[in-house]
């Protein structure tokens, strides 16, 4: 038999910078500054944002023994979050974590009129966190933020103005919690390579183009031209063509001189490649990517894609907020509120899945693989403001003449019928009767036979 285990106390080890120390060839905490304002890059972080904060949140405080909502301290965690501007502050969140992986704020605490409040939440620019002073780098691209040798974050913060660096005491970072926790790692951090790539293809495009303006030529001189012209001649005229030929340039051609006809072609390697590269960009940000293949063997159903997209928007709002929370919570606890709690919650993605409940309930009329029970419970299920107008309209005129009862009214007649009488009172005649309309309602609605 085997022996239990005593149980004993066992401590972490291992490093935590959870990072590579170097960024790649060509990438520098310069050139990611110029890349957050790349149209490749800002488009995406712009699109989603837009999908992550469509509007301000829902702040709710709740006494967690009652479980109920406290109002009067929902109203005063509210009209601070507008006092301090927290929406801006969320909606920093996602850019800074996407081009740099941290989003950093200095939040500021005081008594006012005897209880804790929040007077200010600072935003700390992330790439201002980009000069290295001292500890282990946790994101090559914030060596600002380090760990000692405790492993207790440092936070210097460089002024660029003066170049002044100075070490943050007060500092709250936000990552998301897949990544190295205090520094975290940038979205965006396996396309910078790619980013590189394009300004090298940009380069050759741009090149490209002034060669159409100025394509490639070769003067000589015409063998069979007479009089030969002089030497002097020659060297003068080509030595200031090679200097000036471009496409806003004009020459007097000598008669001697000829132009061959080179046959080169521009190819479209270039254009094609940097089609390549921006298509992976977009593909990277689109958490459907995954659906986008020749079989469509995964994922077939738009809802199944609409819940996977609304579930990555919700990974990503979770992130924004949950910092905050946490933040009011301390305010409350500090105030005496003990087991009170606040929840943001923003605005997410709904997925309409009126069209696939009522194909299945029509695939399951038609195969007889539903009872009527089943059909009714699958139409309870499709909340009103899920249904379009059209599907409310034919409701309305189908269910009428059943004296105002809805699916979740009618019942089937066992439930009515005692099993010591088998005499059914004119109550539960009505009953099936109303069924049996309700039923015909939902059979036309499907465009099927009635029974």
């Amino acid at each position: 038999m085997p022996v239990a285990k005593k149980p004993s106390k066992t401590e972490p080890e291992g490093v935590v910078s959870g990072g590579v120390r170097n960024l790649p060839k060509k990438v520098t905490v310069e050139t990611v500054r110029e890349w957050t304002n790349s149209v490749y890059l800002a488009k995406n972080i712009k699109d989603f944002g837009v999908q992550i904060y469509p509007e301000p949140p829902t702040i709710t405080v709740i006494n967690d023994d009652k479980e109920e909502e406290v109002p009067e301290l929902t109203k005063e965690i509210a009209q601070n979050f507008k006092d301090v501007r927290a929406w801006s502050a969320i909606q920093n969140v996602y850019p800074d974590v996407g081009f740099w992986g941290a989003s950093l704020n200095s939040i500021g605490r005081a008594r006012v009129n005897g209880k804790w409040t929040i007077t200010e939440i600072r935003h700390l620019p992330a790439e201002s966190f980009t000069g290295y002073q001292t500890g282990t780098i946790i994101n090559p691209l914030l060596p600002g933020i380090t760990l000692d040798s405790d492993g207790t974050p440092m936070f210097f913060q460089t002024d660029y103005e003066t170049y002044q660096t100075k070490l943050l005491t007060n500092v709250t970072s936000i990552t998301d919690l897949s990544t190295p926790k205090y520094a975290g790692k940038a979205i965006c951090y396996p396309l910078y390579r790619l980013m590189a790539t394009i300004e090298l293809v940009d380069t050759a495009l741009c090149q490209q183009i002034n060669r159409i303006g100025a394509p490639t030529i070769m003067p000589q001189v015409n063998p069979d031209y007479t009089p030969k012209p002089t030497k002097a001649d020659i060297t003068t005229w080509f030595t200031a063509f090679a200097k000036r030929w471009g496409k806003d340039s004009a020459f007097v051609i000598p008669p001697w001189a000829t132009f061959p006809e080179l046959r080169i072609r521009e190819s479209t390697s270039a254009a094609d490649l940097k089609a390549v590269l921006v298509k992976y960009i977009n593909d990277y940000f689109n958490p459907l990517s995954a659906f986008q293949t020749e079989s469509r063997a995964l994922g077939t159903s738009d809802s199944t894609r609409g819940q996977v997209y609304a579930d990555y928007i919700k990974s990503l709002q979770e992130m924004s907020v949950e910092w905050l929370e946490r933040e009011y919570n301390t305010i409350l606890e500090m105030n005496g509120y003990v087991n009170h709690s606040c929840h943001i919650e923003l605005k997410r993605p709904t997925v309409d899945k009126t069209s696939a409940k009522l194909e299945q309930i029509k695939v399951g009329i038609a195969g007889k693989s539903l009872t009527k029970a089943e059909i009714r419970n699958n139409l309870n299920d499709l909340e009103l403001q899920e249904t379009t107008p059209e599907l409310e309209l034919a409701l309305e005129k189908e269910y009428q003449a059943a004296g105002g009862f809805g699916f979740g009214n009618v019942a089937d007649v066992e439930n009515f019928t005692s099993p010591e009488e088998k005499i059914m009172s004119d109550t539960e005649k009505r009953i099936i009767e109303l069924n049996r309309k309700a039923m015909d309602g939902i059979y036309g609605i499907m465009n099927l036979p009635t029974e």
